[in-house]
């Protein structure tokens, strides 16, 4: 059973979908540090809430659309190695859940102080599990690229 796609039509859209995954949470990490740096974990923590209900609702729909449309492309196309992308960036779904979400929900604390070295140490811990998450994206476009470039 085909899609409806050419072969060279799956690609570019699965493209488009992990682009748009990958763009968006790599700036938050240097954002993050710089407030930190600049400013304190204060300004950081008042950043944080709304930049968190915003970028969630993205970040999941787009993670969630690319592993299917991956999915769809590998079982297409026949190629293992879209398979791997659109897994990678699934991926994060569960390193989300299971990894950063414990430390979303302690910095989304409102009795969270946001001038204790917690939530220092928080905001911190969070900027190395978000370059992590990162890399996964980053991981899954090389790989969907590289493989795009081939057909």
């Amino acid at each position: 059973m085909k899609l409806g796609w050419g072969r060279g039509e799956a690609a570019p859209v699965n493209c488009t979908c992990f682009c748009s995954f990958y763009r968006p949470p790599a700036p938050a990490c240097f954002v993050v540090r710089r407030l930190l740096a600049c400013r304190g974990p204060e300004l950081a923590l008042r950043e944080f809430a709304p930049s968190y209900q915003r970028a969630t609702i993205l970040q999941v729909s787009l993670a969630t659309g690319g592993l299917a449309l991956g999915l769809a492309a590998a079982w297409q196309l026949q190629d293992p190695w879209v398979a791997v992308g659109a897994v990678l960036l699934g991926a994060s779904i569960p390193f989300t859940l299971i990894v950063v979400f414990p430390t979303n929900k302690q910095l989304l604390d409102p009795t969270l102080d946001s001038r204790s070295p917690q939530a220092t140490s928080l905001l911190r811990l969070w900027n190395r599990l978000h370059a992590i998450w990162s890399l996964l994206g980053a991981t899954a476009f090389g790989v969907l690229l590289s493989r795009a470039a081939m057909l």
